[in-house]
């Protein structure tokens, strides 16, 4: 039993890690070259899809106990965001009405605000994956200016 408990423990670990988000450490210039679209825009609307079926398939499979909770972070779900684009500097195509972010390497939206976004068109679907960083970053402190 001793030696059971430290191995299931180390399994577990291992299982936790491998579906974990790993470091993006892609240089700003390799994610401009690749952008297909670069601006900065407001973001107007959030549809967080995947979250809200999360909850219903939750709730409809397993109602919450009164005091019960399952918490979840809002970063680690893939949701769609409608932008309103007002500086562009690069654009392949006409810029999409609703760009994906979230989960692991997509755009991580704290809510409505300005942004300084680039889009990525995704290999095996359709639409446009994305990065995003508030235009308050300093570190894009001359873009636009």
């Amino acid at each position: 039993m001793k030696v059971i408990l430290p191995l299931l423990i180390t399994v577990a670990l291992f299982i936790q890690g491998a579906f974990a988000c790993t470091i993006d450490y892609t240089p700003i210039e390799e994610l401009i070259e690749d952008a297909d679209h670069i601006f900065i825009g407001y973001v107007v609307e959030i549809n967080y899809v995947d979250y809200e079926a999360y909850i219903k398939e939750t709730y409809e499979n397993r109602p919450y106990e009164k005091g019960e909770e399952e918490p979840i972070y809002i970063g680690s779900v893939m949701y769609d965001y409608r932008t309103l684009p007002v500086e562009i500097f690069k654009q392949k195509n006409e810029i999409p009405s609703f760009i994906t972010g979230g989960y692991c390497k997509g755009a991580q939206i704290e809510g409505t605000g300005k942004y300084i976004i680039m889009t990525y068109k995704f290999e095996d679907a359709d639409g446009y994956g994305s990065k995003a960083w508030s235009s308050d970053n300093p570190y894009f402190k001359n873009i636009g200016a």
